[in-house]
C-alpha cells in the first residue's frame, strides 16, 4: 500500500487548518506552533516545517510525527500500521489487535500491540499520547472489572486474545502483559481473595507459566485451579479449544471437576509436565520456513546499544580509566526512571562507593540498591548465586569481574568459566535482567582478563579507552587515533588526566550479537559540579575531526601553492641563465619542500601548461625541462597563479618583464634551418614565427624547410 504525505498528515493530525494552492497547512505538534507551520505539498508529495527545519518524503513525515529516527524502520512501520497507512507489505509484520490496560481508576496506562506473524510490542500512555519509551506499568488486563467483582471466579489464560474471548462469554477474566514468564508480585496482590482458574497453553512455556503463577498465588488468599482442557491440541490455547466446538457450559463443567490445588498437588502436576516436556524435547524442532516466519521483535533496550534485558554486557578497560563512574551514571539514570538496579561492588571500598553514588545523585533513586564487597558473594559460590532473586531487578552490575571471580587466570580458564556460569544463569532466563560486568584488561590491554572465556560468553562487549585530549585529524576514524592503552602507558595517561575534572571515555564495540552493531562513541565524565554529569560528546569529536581535516587540507593547499610559486621562480631563473631546470631536479626541489616523490611528479605533470611547460630538449638523452609559460587571468581562476594578471597584457607567472621564449636557450636549435637574423632577441621582438609555431624545439625542427612565416599576435 502506497501512502502520501497528505495521508500521513490527515491520519495523524486530522483536517488541515488552511489551504494555499497545492499546499495544506497544519499546526506542527513538535514545536509550540501558533501559525500553521507544517506545510504539505500534495502535488510534489513533500512536506516542510520551517521552525523545525525539517522536511522531505512521506516516510520522513511519518518518522517526524511519530518521534522516531527515519532509519528506525521497524518503529516507523509500526506507527504507520497503527494509523492503518500500511499493511503487511515489504515483508513487515501486520498489526492485527490492540489491547488497552487501565489502572485502578479506569484510565489508560498500557497498550499491547499484537502482530502477525505472532509478535507483540508495548506502549505507555504519558498523559497525552502513546509512547514506546518509559517504564511499563505493572497492571493486570481488565483490572477495573476485577476490582468490581471481588469474590467472583477469575479466569487466567495466557494472553489478551483469550481474555477478550472469555469476557465475551460472560466470564471475569484477566492476564498479565508480556505472556508467559512475566508474572509480577503486584499481579498476585490484585487477585487476593479471588478464586482463580489458570488456563495454560498446552506447551512447555504455558505449563511453566501456570506453575509459577500458582506458586505466587499461594502467598495470598486464593483458591487455585490449573485447568487442563480435554482434547486441547499441542500448543493450543482456550480460544483454540472453543473454536473446536466446545462451549462455555462445557468449560464451566471442566472447571467444576478440577480440584483445588495445594502445594503437594502442584508439585505432582509440575513433575508430570516436566516428564512430558523432556520426552518431547526434540519434537520442538520446526522447519526452516516455519522458523523464518516467526516474528523477531525489537530489542527492549534499557540503555540504547548498551544494556538489554536477558543480555550480558561486558565493559573492560585498563585499571583506573573511569568505567565504574560511567556505569554508576547511566544506572542511576535508569533507576530515576523507575528501573530496579542492583550494584554488586566487590571491588571498591564502601566509603568510595558511597562518595561516588552521592555525587551522581543516587539519593533520588530509591530503586537503586547496593551490595558492597563485605556482602557480595564470589561468583564461584554457586549456592548463593543460585538463589539470587533475578526477578527483582531490571539491571545487575558486577564490579568487577576480577574481584567477583576471586582473581582470574590467563592460562587456566576453569575459574572464569565457573564464575561466568553464575551470571549466565541469571541473565539468560526467560525473564532475566540485563547484566553489566565491569572488567580489567591484561597488561597489553589487548583483551579482558579471564582467558577469553568472559568475552566468549558475553552478548555485548565494549572496550573502553581513555580519549581525554584526543585531537582527531579527520584523516581516519577517530578511534584509530586513540593513544595506546597498555600498562606501560600509565604515565602518559596519568599526565593527560592529572587534575582534570573532565575526562573522556571511548567505547568501542568488539562483540555485538543483540541487533546491529553500533558505531563507537565517546562519553565525557564531568566532575566539576554536583551532581556529576555524563554526556555523549561523539558529535563534538566528529566535528573536531572535520575541522581538522579541512584545516589540514587548506594548509596543504597553501603549502603546494608556495612550492609551485617557488618552483616557478627557479624555472624562470634557469631560463634566464640559459640553463633550463630539469624535471628530475624539480622533483628533488619539491621533495625538499615536504612533498613525496610521487606527489611531486604528479604536481609537475598537473601544472604542465598552467604554471610551466614541460619540453623535451633535442640533446643527448632527450632530457625534459621546465620552461616559463605565459598565463592569462583565466589560468589564475584555476588556482595556478599566485598573482592577478592583466588579460590584455599577460606575463609569465612570477616574471615581471616580457615573456621569455625558448629561442635564446641553448636547446640545440642552432642546427635548424631558421634564418639566423630571426633568432635571438630580434626573433621574439618582431613576433615572427612559423605557422602554428609554439616555440618548442619540435616545432622549430618541423619548420626547418618551411618558407612561410606568420606574425603571432
Amino acid at each position: 500500500m502506497k501512502f502520501t504525505c497528505s495521508d500521513v498528515a490527515k491520519s495523524a493530525l486530522g483536517e488541515p487548518l488552511k489551504q494555499s494552492g497545492d499546499e495544506l497547512h497544519y499546526l506542527c505538534p513538535i514545536h509550540d506552533d501558533h501559525n500553521p507551520s507544517l506545510a504539505i505539498n500534495g502535488k510534489k508529495d513533500v512536506w516542510m516545517c520551517g521552525p523545525c527545519n525539517r522536511g522531505g518524503t512521506p516516510w520522513e513525515l511519518a518518522a517526524f510525527l511519530s518521534g522516531f529516527d527515519p532509519s528506525d524502520k521497524s518503529s516507523v512501520m509500526t506507527w504507520l500500521q497503527e494509523h492503518q497507512l500500511v499493511g503487511s507489505n515489504n515483508g513487515q509484520p501486520t498489526l492485527v489487535s490492540k489491547y488497552i490496560y487501565q489502572d485502578s481508576d479506569g484510565q489508560p496506562a498500557l497498550k499491547v500491540l499484537r502482530y502477525e506473524p505472532k509478535g507483540f510490542k508495548q506502549q505507555v500512555w504519558d498523559g497525552s499520547s502513546w509512547s514506546y519509551q518509559g517504564p511499563k506499568p505493572k497492571l493486570l488486563y481488565h483490572l477495573p472489572e476485577l476490582m468490581a467483582a471481588p469474590d467472583k471466579l477469575v479466569f487466567l489464560p495466557e494472553g489478551e486474545k483469550d481474555v477478550d474471548r472469555l469476557i465475551s462469554l460472560g466470564f471475569v477474566t484477566s492476564c498479565n502483559p508480556g505472556g508467559s514468564g512475566k508474572w509480577e508480585e503486584s499481579y498476585t496482590e490484585a487477585l487476593d481473595g479471588h478464586p482463580v482458574a489458570i488456563l495454560p497453553d498446552n506447551d512447555h512455556p504455558g505449563h511453566t507459566h501456570a506453575v509459577k503463577v500458582a506458586q505466587a498465588l499461594f502467598e495470598v488468599d486464593c483458591q487455585i485451579r490449573i485447568v487442563e482442557l480435554p482434547g486441547l491440541k499441542e500448543k493450543g490455547d482456550v480460544s483454540d479449544w472453543l473454536d473446536a466446538g466446545h462451549t462455555a457450559e462445557e468449560l464451566k463443567a471442566v472447571i467444576k471437576e478440577t480440584p483445588v490445588l495445594d502445594e503437594a498437588a502442584l508439585k505432582q502436576l509440575e513433575s508430570r509436565w516436566l516428564e512430558k516436556g523432556t520426552q518431547n524435547l526434540w519434537d520442538k524442532a520446526i522447519s526452516a520456513p516455519e522458523f523464518l516466519a516467526t516474528t523477531d521483535m525489537e530489542v527492549d533496550w534499557l540503555e540504547k546499544n548498551l544494556l538489554a534485558p536477558g543480555a550480558i554486557t561486558e565493559i573492560f578497560s585498563p585499571r583506573g580509566i573511569g568505567k565504574s563512574l560511567a556505569a554508576h551514571a547511566f544506572s542511576i539514570r535508569l533507576a530515576k526512571r523507575g528501573k530496579r538496579v542492583l550494584l554488586a561492588d566487590r571491588d571498591n571500598p564502601p566509603r568510595e562507593v558511597k562518595r561516588r553514588l552521592k555525587h551522581w545523585g543516587a539519593k533520588d533513586a530509591p530503586s537503586f540498591k547496593v551490595l558492597t564487597r563485605d556482602d557480595v558473594p564470589p561468583l564461584t559460590n554457586k549456592a548463593d548465586w543460585k538463589i539470587f532473586p533475578f526477578r527483582d531487578y531490571d539491571l545487575v552490575i558486577i564490579d568487577s569481574f576480577d574481584s567477583a571471580a576471586e582473581g582470574v587466570g590467563e592460562q587456566d580458564s576453569s575459574k572464569p568459566s565457573k564464575a561466568i556460569a553464575s551470571i549466565l544463569d541469571i541473565a539468560h532466563r526467560a525473564d532475566g535482567p540485563a547484566v553489566l560486568v565491569l572488567g580489567n584488561t591484561i597488561k597489553s590491554a589487548q583483551h579482558s582478563r579471564g582467558s577469553g572465556v568472559v568475552e566468549d560468553r558475553a552478548d555485548i562487549v565494549f572496550e573502553v579507552r581513555d580519549a581525554t585530549d584526543l585531537q582527531p585529524s579527520g584523516t581516519k576514524d577517530w578511534w584509530l587515533e586513540l593513544p595506546p592503552a597498555g600498562a606501560e602507558e600509565w604515565a602518559s595517561r596519568a599526565s593527560r588526566r592529572k587534575k582534570r575534572d573532565r575526562f573522556k571515555l571511548a567505547f568501542i564495540p568488539s562483540k555485538f550479537r543483540v541487533g546491529e552493531e553500533p558505531e563507537p562513541f565517546i562519553l565525557e565524565v564531568d566532575l566539576s559540579d554536583e551532581p556529576w554529569v555524563l554526556r555523549d560528546v561523539t558529535d563534538e569529536v566528529l566535528q573536531q575531526g572535520e575541522e581538522a581535516r579541512n584545516k589540514a587540507k587548506q594548509e596543504r593547499e597553501e603549502q603546494l601553492a608556495r612550492a609551485v610559486k617557488e618552483l616557478i621562480e627557479v624555472v624562470k631563473a634557469g631560463a634566464e641563465a640559459d640553463d633550463p631546470f630539469k624535471t628530475g631536479d624539480a622533483v628533488s626541489f619539491l621533495m625538499e619542500r615536504e612533498l613525496r616523490r610521487k606527489e611531486a611528479r604528479d604536481l609537475i605533470d598537473e601544472k604542465d601548461g598552467l604554471a610551466w611547460k614541460i619540453e623535451t630538449l633535442n640533446q643527448r638523452g632527450k632530457p625534459k625541462v621546465l620552461l616559463p609559460l605565459v598565463h592569462t587571468s583565466s589560468d589564475v581562476s584555476k588556482g595556478t597563479a599566485e598573482i592577478n594578471q592583466d588579460p590584455g597584457n599577460p606575463t609569465p607567472i612570477g616574471v615581471s618583464g616580457p615573456p621569455i621564449s625558448a629561442a635564446p636557450m641553448n636547446t640545440g636549435r642552432q642546427k635548424l634551418g631558421v634564418p639566423e637574423p630571426l633568432l635571438g632577441k630580434g626573433f621574439s621582438e618582431h613576433g615572427l614565427f612559423p605557422p602554428g609555431f609554439s616555440k618548442s624545439p619540435k616545432d622549430l625542427k618541423e619548420a626547418e624547410n618551411d618558407d612561410g612565416w606568420e606574425t603571432v599576435q
